[in-house]
């Protein structure tokens, strides 16, 4: 039988080696005749079999030693997580507060644009609006400014005409003296042309005629 080395060797390779040699020692045990069973050393077996008991307890601590790394690997890797899917969290919430600053942004941009747009639309229409009270003012001023004229004008022909006829009646008046004068046989009258604050018009109203040198060219 092979001696073992518990203390130097690795557990593993121990408990395989002696479970290996084990299994040796059974299969090539003297069969009895007429059976299944075989002839093997019983104390070599035991021997066998108490090396093994002696070593599962490194194997199991072995074992337990990787289970322990395994778990401490594990929370590490569970905090690293942890910490990179918070992160990620705090990432993804900067980036959704940024976007709603940046479109609350853009629509108070988009607000104020539509708000100039409409502001100066309503400038333009009142403006127009303006210009129209404006026209329409000119227009009625002069209209009335015309129409008035127009009254003036009128009301100056009317006085022009009452002179004419008032001078045209007086011209005949003293034609007629002048013939009535020379049918009688005595020297015709000069009467003097009649001043102009002493030419009256219809109904009484004055009317004053420029004298000769007084009046105006045409040309």
């Amino acid at each position: 039988m092979t001696d073992y080395d518990v203390g130097n060797a690795e557990a593993g390779d121990s408990l395989i080696a002696v479970l290996d040699e084990l299994i040796e020692v059974v299969t090539s045990a003297r069969g009895v005749p007429m059976s299944a069973s075989a002839m093997i050393n019983r104390s070599e077996v035991v021997d066998l079999l108490q090396m093994a008991r002696d070593i599962v307890p490194d194997q199991i601590e072995a074992a337990d030693a990787i289970i322990a790394e395994a778990a401490e690997v594990r929370a590490e890797a569970q905090r690293r997580a942890k910490t990179i899917l918070e992160r990620a969290h705090e990432d993804a919430e900067e980036t959704i507060k940024q976007a709603r600053l940046k479109a609350a942004e853009l629509v108070s941009q988009h607000a104020i644009t539509i708000g100039a747009e409409e502001n100066a639309d309503r400038i333009r229409r009142e403006a127009r609006q303006q210009a129209k009270r404006m026209n329409a003012g000119a227009d009625r001023y002069s209209d009335d400014a015309l129409a008035h004229l127009q009254n003036e004008v009128e009301a100056l022909l009317g006085k022009i005409h009452a002179g004419r006829q008032e001078l045209s009646r007086r011209e005949e008046a003293r034609v007629a003296s002048e013939k009535e004068e020379e049918r009688r046989g005595a020297p015709p009258r000069t009467e003097p042309d009649p001043a102009p604050s002493d030419m009256r018009l219809d109904g009484g109203h004055d009317i004053e005629l420029p004298f000769e040198e007084d009046a105006p060219e045409y040309r």
